[in-house]
């Protein structure tokens, strides 16, 4: 027996916001019910739409289409499209989605050009050329060589007007009907009347008015357009007439190409080719990157302008958000120094949160540096709530002052608790801007300077008890036994401040709240954007918070339980325990609970002896033991701050866009970049170099020494053979030489060897000015002034204290000619 289902059906459009689908109803269409068999077909499902909403389907594309499930979505993307009706399997999807869930069938038509999600892709595109268009002129068309990137036209997506009556592509459109009369000029069926009209009278394209042609043109291009925005990708236009439109991926060498054609109908083009993939150029790192910043850069902005249009985006915020409040703070120069933000929406809601506010800092890592400064607090489901957020040079005593100097601003002076790291600068700003505030400090941080100066990980259990214990007595055991295991590491925690750290010794009101990782949670969220320029930055946290507020309002308002998700499960944990243990009434508000341990509660003071009540403001697990018995409902011992009614209101505010137009804006006001700042440590001149710099100079330089001694140990045995007479008889006389003697000698060695002293090209100039000098004196003295350059190693030529390897090292670049001299001297005294 079969099975007939109900079907509902619209008729509209589907669209995209917020990177959701929506199906925009046409409420003059109305809708249809359809019931259908299992064994339906897509073909009987067509008949029934197009026969009950009376569709003319000559050249429209229908399409048949249906979203998902609200229980199914919630496992899939928000971006997911609708389900497409193309065949006769789908049609059996849908039956049996039906049968189960609620499904709404969107029927919608596109006319002209785009792909029909009812057929397949090559039943969409038809290969079948038309007898206007002939084969040959195609293949021309759609050549490699036929498509001219210097003729194309690259689409601009804010042009008003879609350019179809191009005068370099006009003649194409008939350019078939020419192709035939030169096949075919005997043709006796050829129409002679078109050689006898005049321009004026054709009624060709050239007749019809830019409305005309416009019109004709819309139903190609929007779902052309559109096809290439939900496929990302951009295209030329190649051709771009009223009867013809040819496309390309702006891509070089991609095979991507697009012909669509007026056939029988003229207001209807068809695509007659089209070729749908895609080929991918792969881009080398360098391009990429540069890419990348040339977007940014587009998108964005430079730095700099990012710091001038900071004041004007912090009026349009405040526009668009009434009630915010703002803080743009610069110096004598009017370069940028502190700016603050804390939204209306934030500084609303957190009147219903717990009166704890965390504090950090994290770095930006823009052109300009700078610390961004966050203070946020919890929501009654466990959360992070921003509350403020700012932007200063670094962290120091003066920006942290400043910063919770427009911070206490955003909220009443009742008690109030701020947690934050060890740092000096937010001590001193409390201690000095908000001396009435309660200051803890995270428990992590501390835990990271246990282990980095005092290391012992296996006694961090000992520290961690001390500090999360809720009764003093437990505090006491485990400090107890931690001075006993590492008396220094006990002394350094006592020398800490307990009442900074520790559960049961803080004055006020902490709650749940430990560590300071719900402002780190805002860093972690906003790193992508740390390089932005200021106001792209502050952009960025608006939008994030936007969606933050959105969400968490829709997920109140869905609350059928009077607490919270995270605090309804708490409460479902412990009376689960609650129920095996043992109640005792002492009085009418006294209670004795056993389980594992025992403890007394007292609701009329709002105690346990366990501490856990006092501290988190929510019944424990014997309180909870204690109310089932007296009959008493668990909201009359619950904080408020955990209703739906608080979370509700925490994100009842919404939190709009910034004002496109600065009403306010003055022609005075300047808001300069900060100057740029020094990095530590010293100035880096020159680069490191690479192992294989390093390792071809080495074996460079070591190729070079073994040259240089190769060639100087060939230049002495030379030497040496070519004067070993004239030595030997300078040795055997041992009297007063002829200075011409010795000056024949000098030019001897000079002349012969001049190659030489070119191996030093300081040296050969002074020398040989020097020798030209020497024929005319009469004395050493004269050698020694002329040849000062050369012979600065031979004052004091009278002793005989030289050796060769004095006189060599002198003389750098193995002048052996300077040696041959030195020697030739010595050896005459």
């Amino acid at each position: 027996m079969q099975i007939m289902v109900c079907l509902a059906s619209v008729y509209g459009a589907w669209t995209i916001r917020d990177r959701k689908w929506y199906f925009e109803v046409d409420k003059t269409r109305g809708g249809r019910m359809f019931y259908l068999q299992d064994d339906c077909k897509h073909e009987e499902l067509v008949e029934m739409v197009v026969n009950d909403y009376m569709l003319q389907v000559n050249g429209e594309l229908l399409e048949l289409s249906y979203p998902l499930p609200a229980a199914m979505m919630e496992k899939l993307p928000t971006d997911s499209p609708p389900m497409y009706v193309t065949n006769d399997r789908q049609v059996g999807s849908l039956v049996e989605l039906c049968k189960e869930h609620v499904v709404r069938l969107c029927v919608s038509t596109r006319v002209g050009m785009g792909r029909n999600y009812n057929e397949p892709i090559h039943e969409c595109v038809q290969e079948e050329k038309s007898e206007e268009v002939d084969k040959e002129h195609v293949e021309e068309e759609f050549g490699d060589e036929g498509w001219d990137d210097n003729d194309s036209d690259d689409v601009n997506w804010n042009d008003k007007a879609w350019d179809v009556n191009s005068e370099d592509e006009s003649d194409d459109t008939h350019d078939n009907d020419s192709a035939d009369d030169v096949d075919n000029p005997d043709d006796i069926d050829a129409d002679y009347s078109k050689y006898g009209k005049v321009k004026d009278e054709e009624e060709g394209e050239e007749s019809l008015s830019f409305r005309e042609r416009l019109r004709r043109a819309m139903p190609l291009k929007k779902p052309f357009f559109l096809t290439a925005v939900m496929a990302r990708f951009a295209f030329k236009v190649y051709k771009s007439t009223t009867e013809l439109f040819v496309a390309k991926c702006v891509v070089n060498g991609c095979a991507w190409k697009l012909r669509a054609a007026v056939k029988n109908e003229p207001d209807c083009f068809w695509v007659t080719k089209f070729d749908e993939d895609h080929v991918w150029l792969n881009l080398t790192y360098t391009t990429s990157y540069r890419a990348l910043k040339f977007a940014q850069v587009f998108v964005r902005g430079t730095p700099e302008d990012g710091y001038a249009n900071l004041p004007s985006y912090l009026r349009r915020l405040k526009q668009a958000n009434p009630g915010t409040i703002t803080h743009l703070l610069c110096d004598e120069e009017d370069r940028f120094k502190y700016c603050f933000v804390a939204l209306a929406a934030s500084t609303a809601g957190f009147q219903y949160l717990k009166r704890v506010i965390v504090v950090d800092g994290t770095h930006l890592t823009g052109k300009y540096g700078g610390t961004l400064l966050v203070a946020c607090g919890q929501d009654a489901n466990f959360q992070v709530f921003p509350l403020a957020y700012g932007v200063v040079d670094a962290e120091t005593n003066e920006s942290w002052g400043w910063f919770f100097d427009k911070l206490q601003t955003c909220f009443s002076p009742h008690p109030m608790v701020i947690v934050s790291d060890r740092a000096l600068s937010i001590e001193n700003a409390c201690v000095n801007v908000l001396p009435w505030v309660t200051r803890g400090i995270c428990y992590y941080h501390l835990q990271q300077n246990i282990i980095k100066t005092y290391g012992g990980k296996e006694l961090m259990y000992l520290v961690k008890g001390a500090a999360y214990a809720h009764t003093l007595a437990e505090y006491n055991r485990c400090m107890d036994s931690l001075r006993a295991a590492h008396p220094e590491l006990a002394a350094y925690m006592e020398l800490a401040d307990p009442k900074l750290w520790s559960r049961v010794h803080f004055p006020g009101d902490r709650y749940n709240i430990k560590t300071s990782n719900i402002a780190e949670s805002i860093n972690s969220a906003i790193k992508k954007a740390k390089g932005f320029p200021i106001p792209s930055l502050l952009q960025f946290i608006r939008e994030m918070l936007g969606r933050w507020f959105y969400k968490r309002r829709e997920d109140a308002l869905s609350l059928q339980t009077p607490y919270s998700k995270g605090v309804e499960y708490i409460l479902a944990i412990r009376e689960h325990y609650a129920q095996s243990m043992d109640v005792q009434r002492i009085d009418a508000t006294s209670f004795h609970v056993a389980g594992r341990s025992h403890f007394v509660v007292d609701l009329e003071q709002g105690k346990c002896e366990c501490g856990v009540f006092q501290v988190e403001k929510m019944p424990c697990t014997h309180v909870l033991a204690a109310l089932a018995s007296a009959g008493v409902h668990v909201s009359h011992h619950t904080c408020d701050t955990y209703s739906q009614e608080c979370l509700y209101a925490t994100y009842a505010h919404p939190i709009y866009p910034e004002e496109e137009i600065d009403n306010h804006k003055k022609k005075s006001e300047r808001c300069r970049p900060p100057k740029p700042k020094d990095g530590p440590g010293r100035k880096k001149k020159s680069r490191w170099q690479s192992w294989l710099e390093i390792s071809r100079k080495s074996k460079e330089e070591r190729q070079e020494s073994k040259e240089e001694a190769q060639s100087l140990q060939l230049l002495q045995m030379q030497a040496t053979r070519t004067y070993a007479p004239v030595l030997c008889k300078l040795r055997a006389s041992r009297s007063s030489i002829s200075f011409h003697y010795t000056t024949s000698v000098i030019c001897l060695l000079f002349t012969r060897c001049p190659s030489l002293l070119r191996n030093n090209s300081a040296v050969y100039e002074r020398s040989s000015g020097g020798l030209r000098g020497v024929l005319g004196l009469r004395g050493l003295r004269g050698v020694h002034g002329i040849l000062r350059g050369g012979l600065r190693g031979l004052r004091g030529y009278s002793r005989s204290t030289y050796t060769f390897v004095e006189v060599y090292e002198v003389f750098t670049g193995g002048n052996i000619a300077f040696v041959l001299f030195s020697l030739l001297l010595f050896n005459t005294k």
